[in-house]
């Protein structure tokens, strides 16, 4: 598999509009740290997919970001952007 520069980020969605409402660059979490909240498949170890973040995983990370984990309102992706 051929390795790209990326960054690691949680989406926001508004649930009503699908529209992006915030995003918060994960960078700072070191990727072996990352892996252990998202739990990632098995033939994507440096996390270039995208996976949702429930409640579960919100707890987890709580202890790297301040976010308001309103599941009501917003869907939570953790998602990756190639650098070049």
């Amino acid at each position: 598999m051929t390795e790209y520069k990326v960054e690691h980020v949680l989406r926001c969605y508004d649930k009503s509009t699908d529209r992006l409402a915030s995003e918060h660059n994960l960078d700072h979490i070191p990727l072996e740290k990352l892996r252990l909240i998202v739990n990632p498949t098995a033939d994507d170890p440096l996390m270039y997919f995208v996976y949702n973040c429930d409640a579960a995983k919100a707890e987890r990370l709580k202890d790297f970001v301040k976010i308001d984990f309103d599941f009501q309102q917003y869907d939570f992706h953790f998602d990756c952007d190639r650098i070049d």
